[in-house]
């Protein structure tokens, strides 16, 4: 079967290419929901705390409204030698939490035991309380590496295979000031 160029060039069958080749550009340049922003913050950027005193530090969750988030996992990582931990609450968005210190980091994981239940939108994810063991200024900050390590922070979608959405170039730090008033 021969085709006329003059025919091809013309009508309807140039039109239907230039819409396909427009929406299979589109499908490639438009960013899915997948990649929407998804991460932890701190409730401040910084705070100042007389020494001796207890520091409440909120830490936020934020996922896609169009994701369904079965649990998530926060690494934090602070100087031990300038702040302790007293108490570690859960916060409003998971059902579920667990903690541990591990090594130079704090461990939260935050789930539901409920294999069907799932999650979107902002909350509280937990609520952590330290004192200072010195006067100065110290950072906190999440441990936000990527996929490949297994102790770094993650947000994760899909129960049966887990895919981490969180965006480690959004999360934030916490600096700590820590003062000997009278």
């Amino acid at each position: 079967m021969l085709v006329n160029i003059k025919t091809l060039c013309s009508g309807s069958l140039v039109r239907g290419v230039s819409v396909f080749v427009t929406l299979l550009a589109t499908a490639f340049f438009v960013v899915p929901s997948a990649f929407a922003v998804s991460n932890f913050q701190f409730d401040a950027e910084s705070k100042t705390v007389k020494m001796g005193e207890s520091v409440e530090i909120s830490v936020k969750i934020s996922t896609d409204k169009d994701l369904q988030v079965k649990g998530a996992d926060l690494w934090l990582i602070f100087d031990q030698t300038a702040l302790e931990i007293q108490n570690i609450n859960p916060g409003d968005f998971f059902t579920d939490s667990y903690n541990q210190l591990i090594g130079e980091k704090l461990y939260v994981a935050g789930f539901f035991n409920d294999t069907t239940t799932v999650k979107s939108g902002d909350g509280v994810y937990a609520t952590i309380y330290m004192t200072p063991k010195k006067t100065g200024t110290t950072q906190l900050k999440f441990d936000c590496r990527g996929n490949e390590y297994p102790d770094t922070s993650k947000i994760n979608v899909n129960p049966q295979s887990p895919q981490n959405i969180i965006d480690c170039s959004t999360t934030s730090q916490l600096v700590l000031n820590y003062r000997d008033w009278e």
